[in-house]
């Protein structure tokens, strides 16, 4: 278990060191844990966090819609502060299941990647 964490923060590391986001165009990082999400959208420039979600508060009965609404809750936020497009942080995780829900959740707000 121990190396499967190390090499995921390997390739977290690999690939943060590519990507950077700016006030115009944030970067929105995604960690889960097992039971849950959290989201933050960041200026890397300033090294300020605009802000964050975590799905504690949404009460849903299917999982992968409750990882949706937390993109869509995300989305909402990005449109109020009109913030167009953003760049993408999957944190080393792979692409798919919740990770993949919170990115269509945000999506489905039309902001771009």
């Amino acid at each position: 278990m121990r190396a499967k964490r190390v090499r995921r923060l390997i390739k977290k590391r690999k690939i943060r060191n590519k990507l950077g986001g700016d006030a115009i165009r944030p970067r929105v990082s995604v960690y889960r844990s097992n039971k849950h999400s959290l989201v933050q959208v960041v200026n890397d420039v300033d090294s300020k966090v605009i802000f964050g979600c975590r799905d504690l508060s949404e009460k849903t009965d299917e999982k992968s819609n409750k990882w949706f609404k937390l993109g869509e809750k995300v989305g909402d936020r990005l449109v109020k502060n009109k913030i167009k497009t953003i760049i993408f942080d999957r944190g080393g995780y792979k692409y798919l299941g919740r990770v993949k829900d919170i990115a269509e959740g945000i999506r489905s707000k039309k902001i771009k990647f």
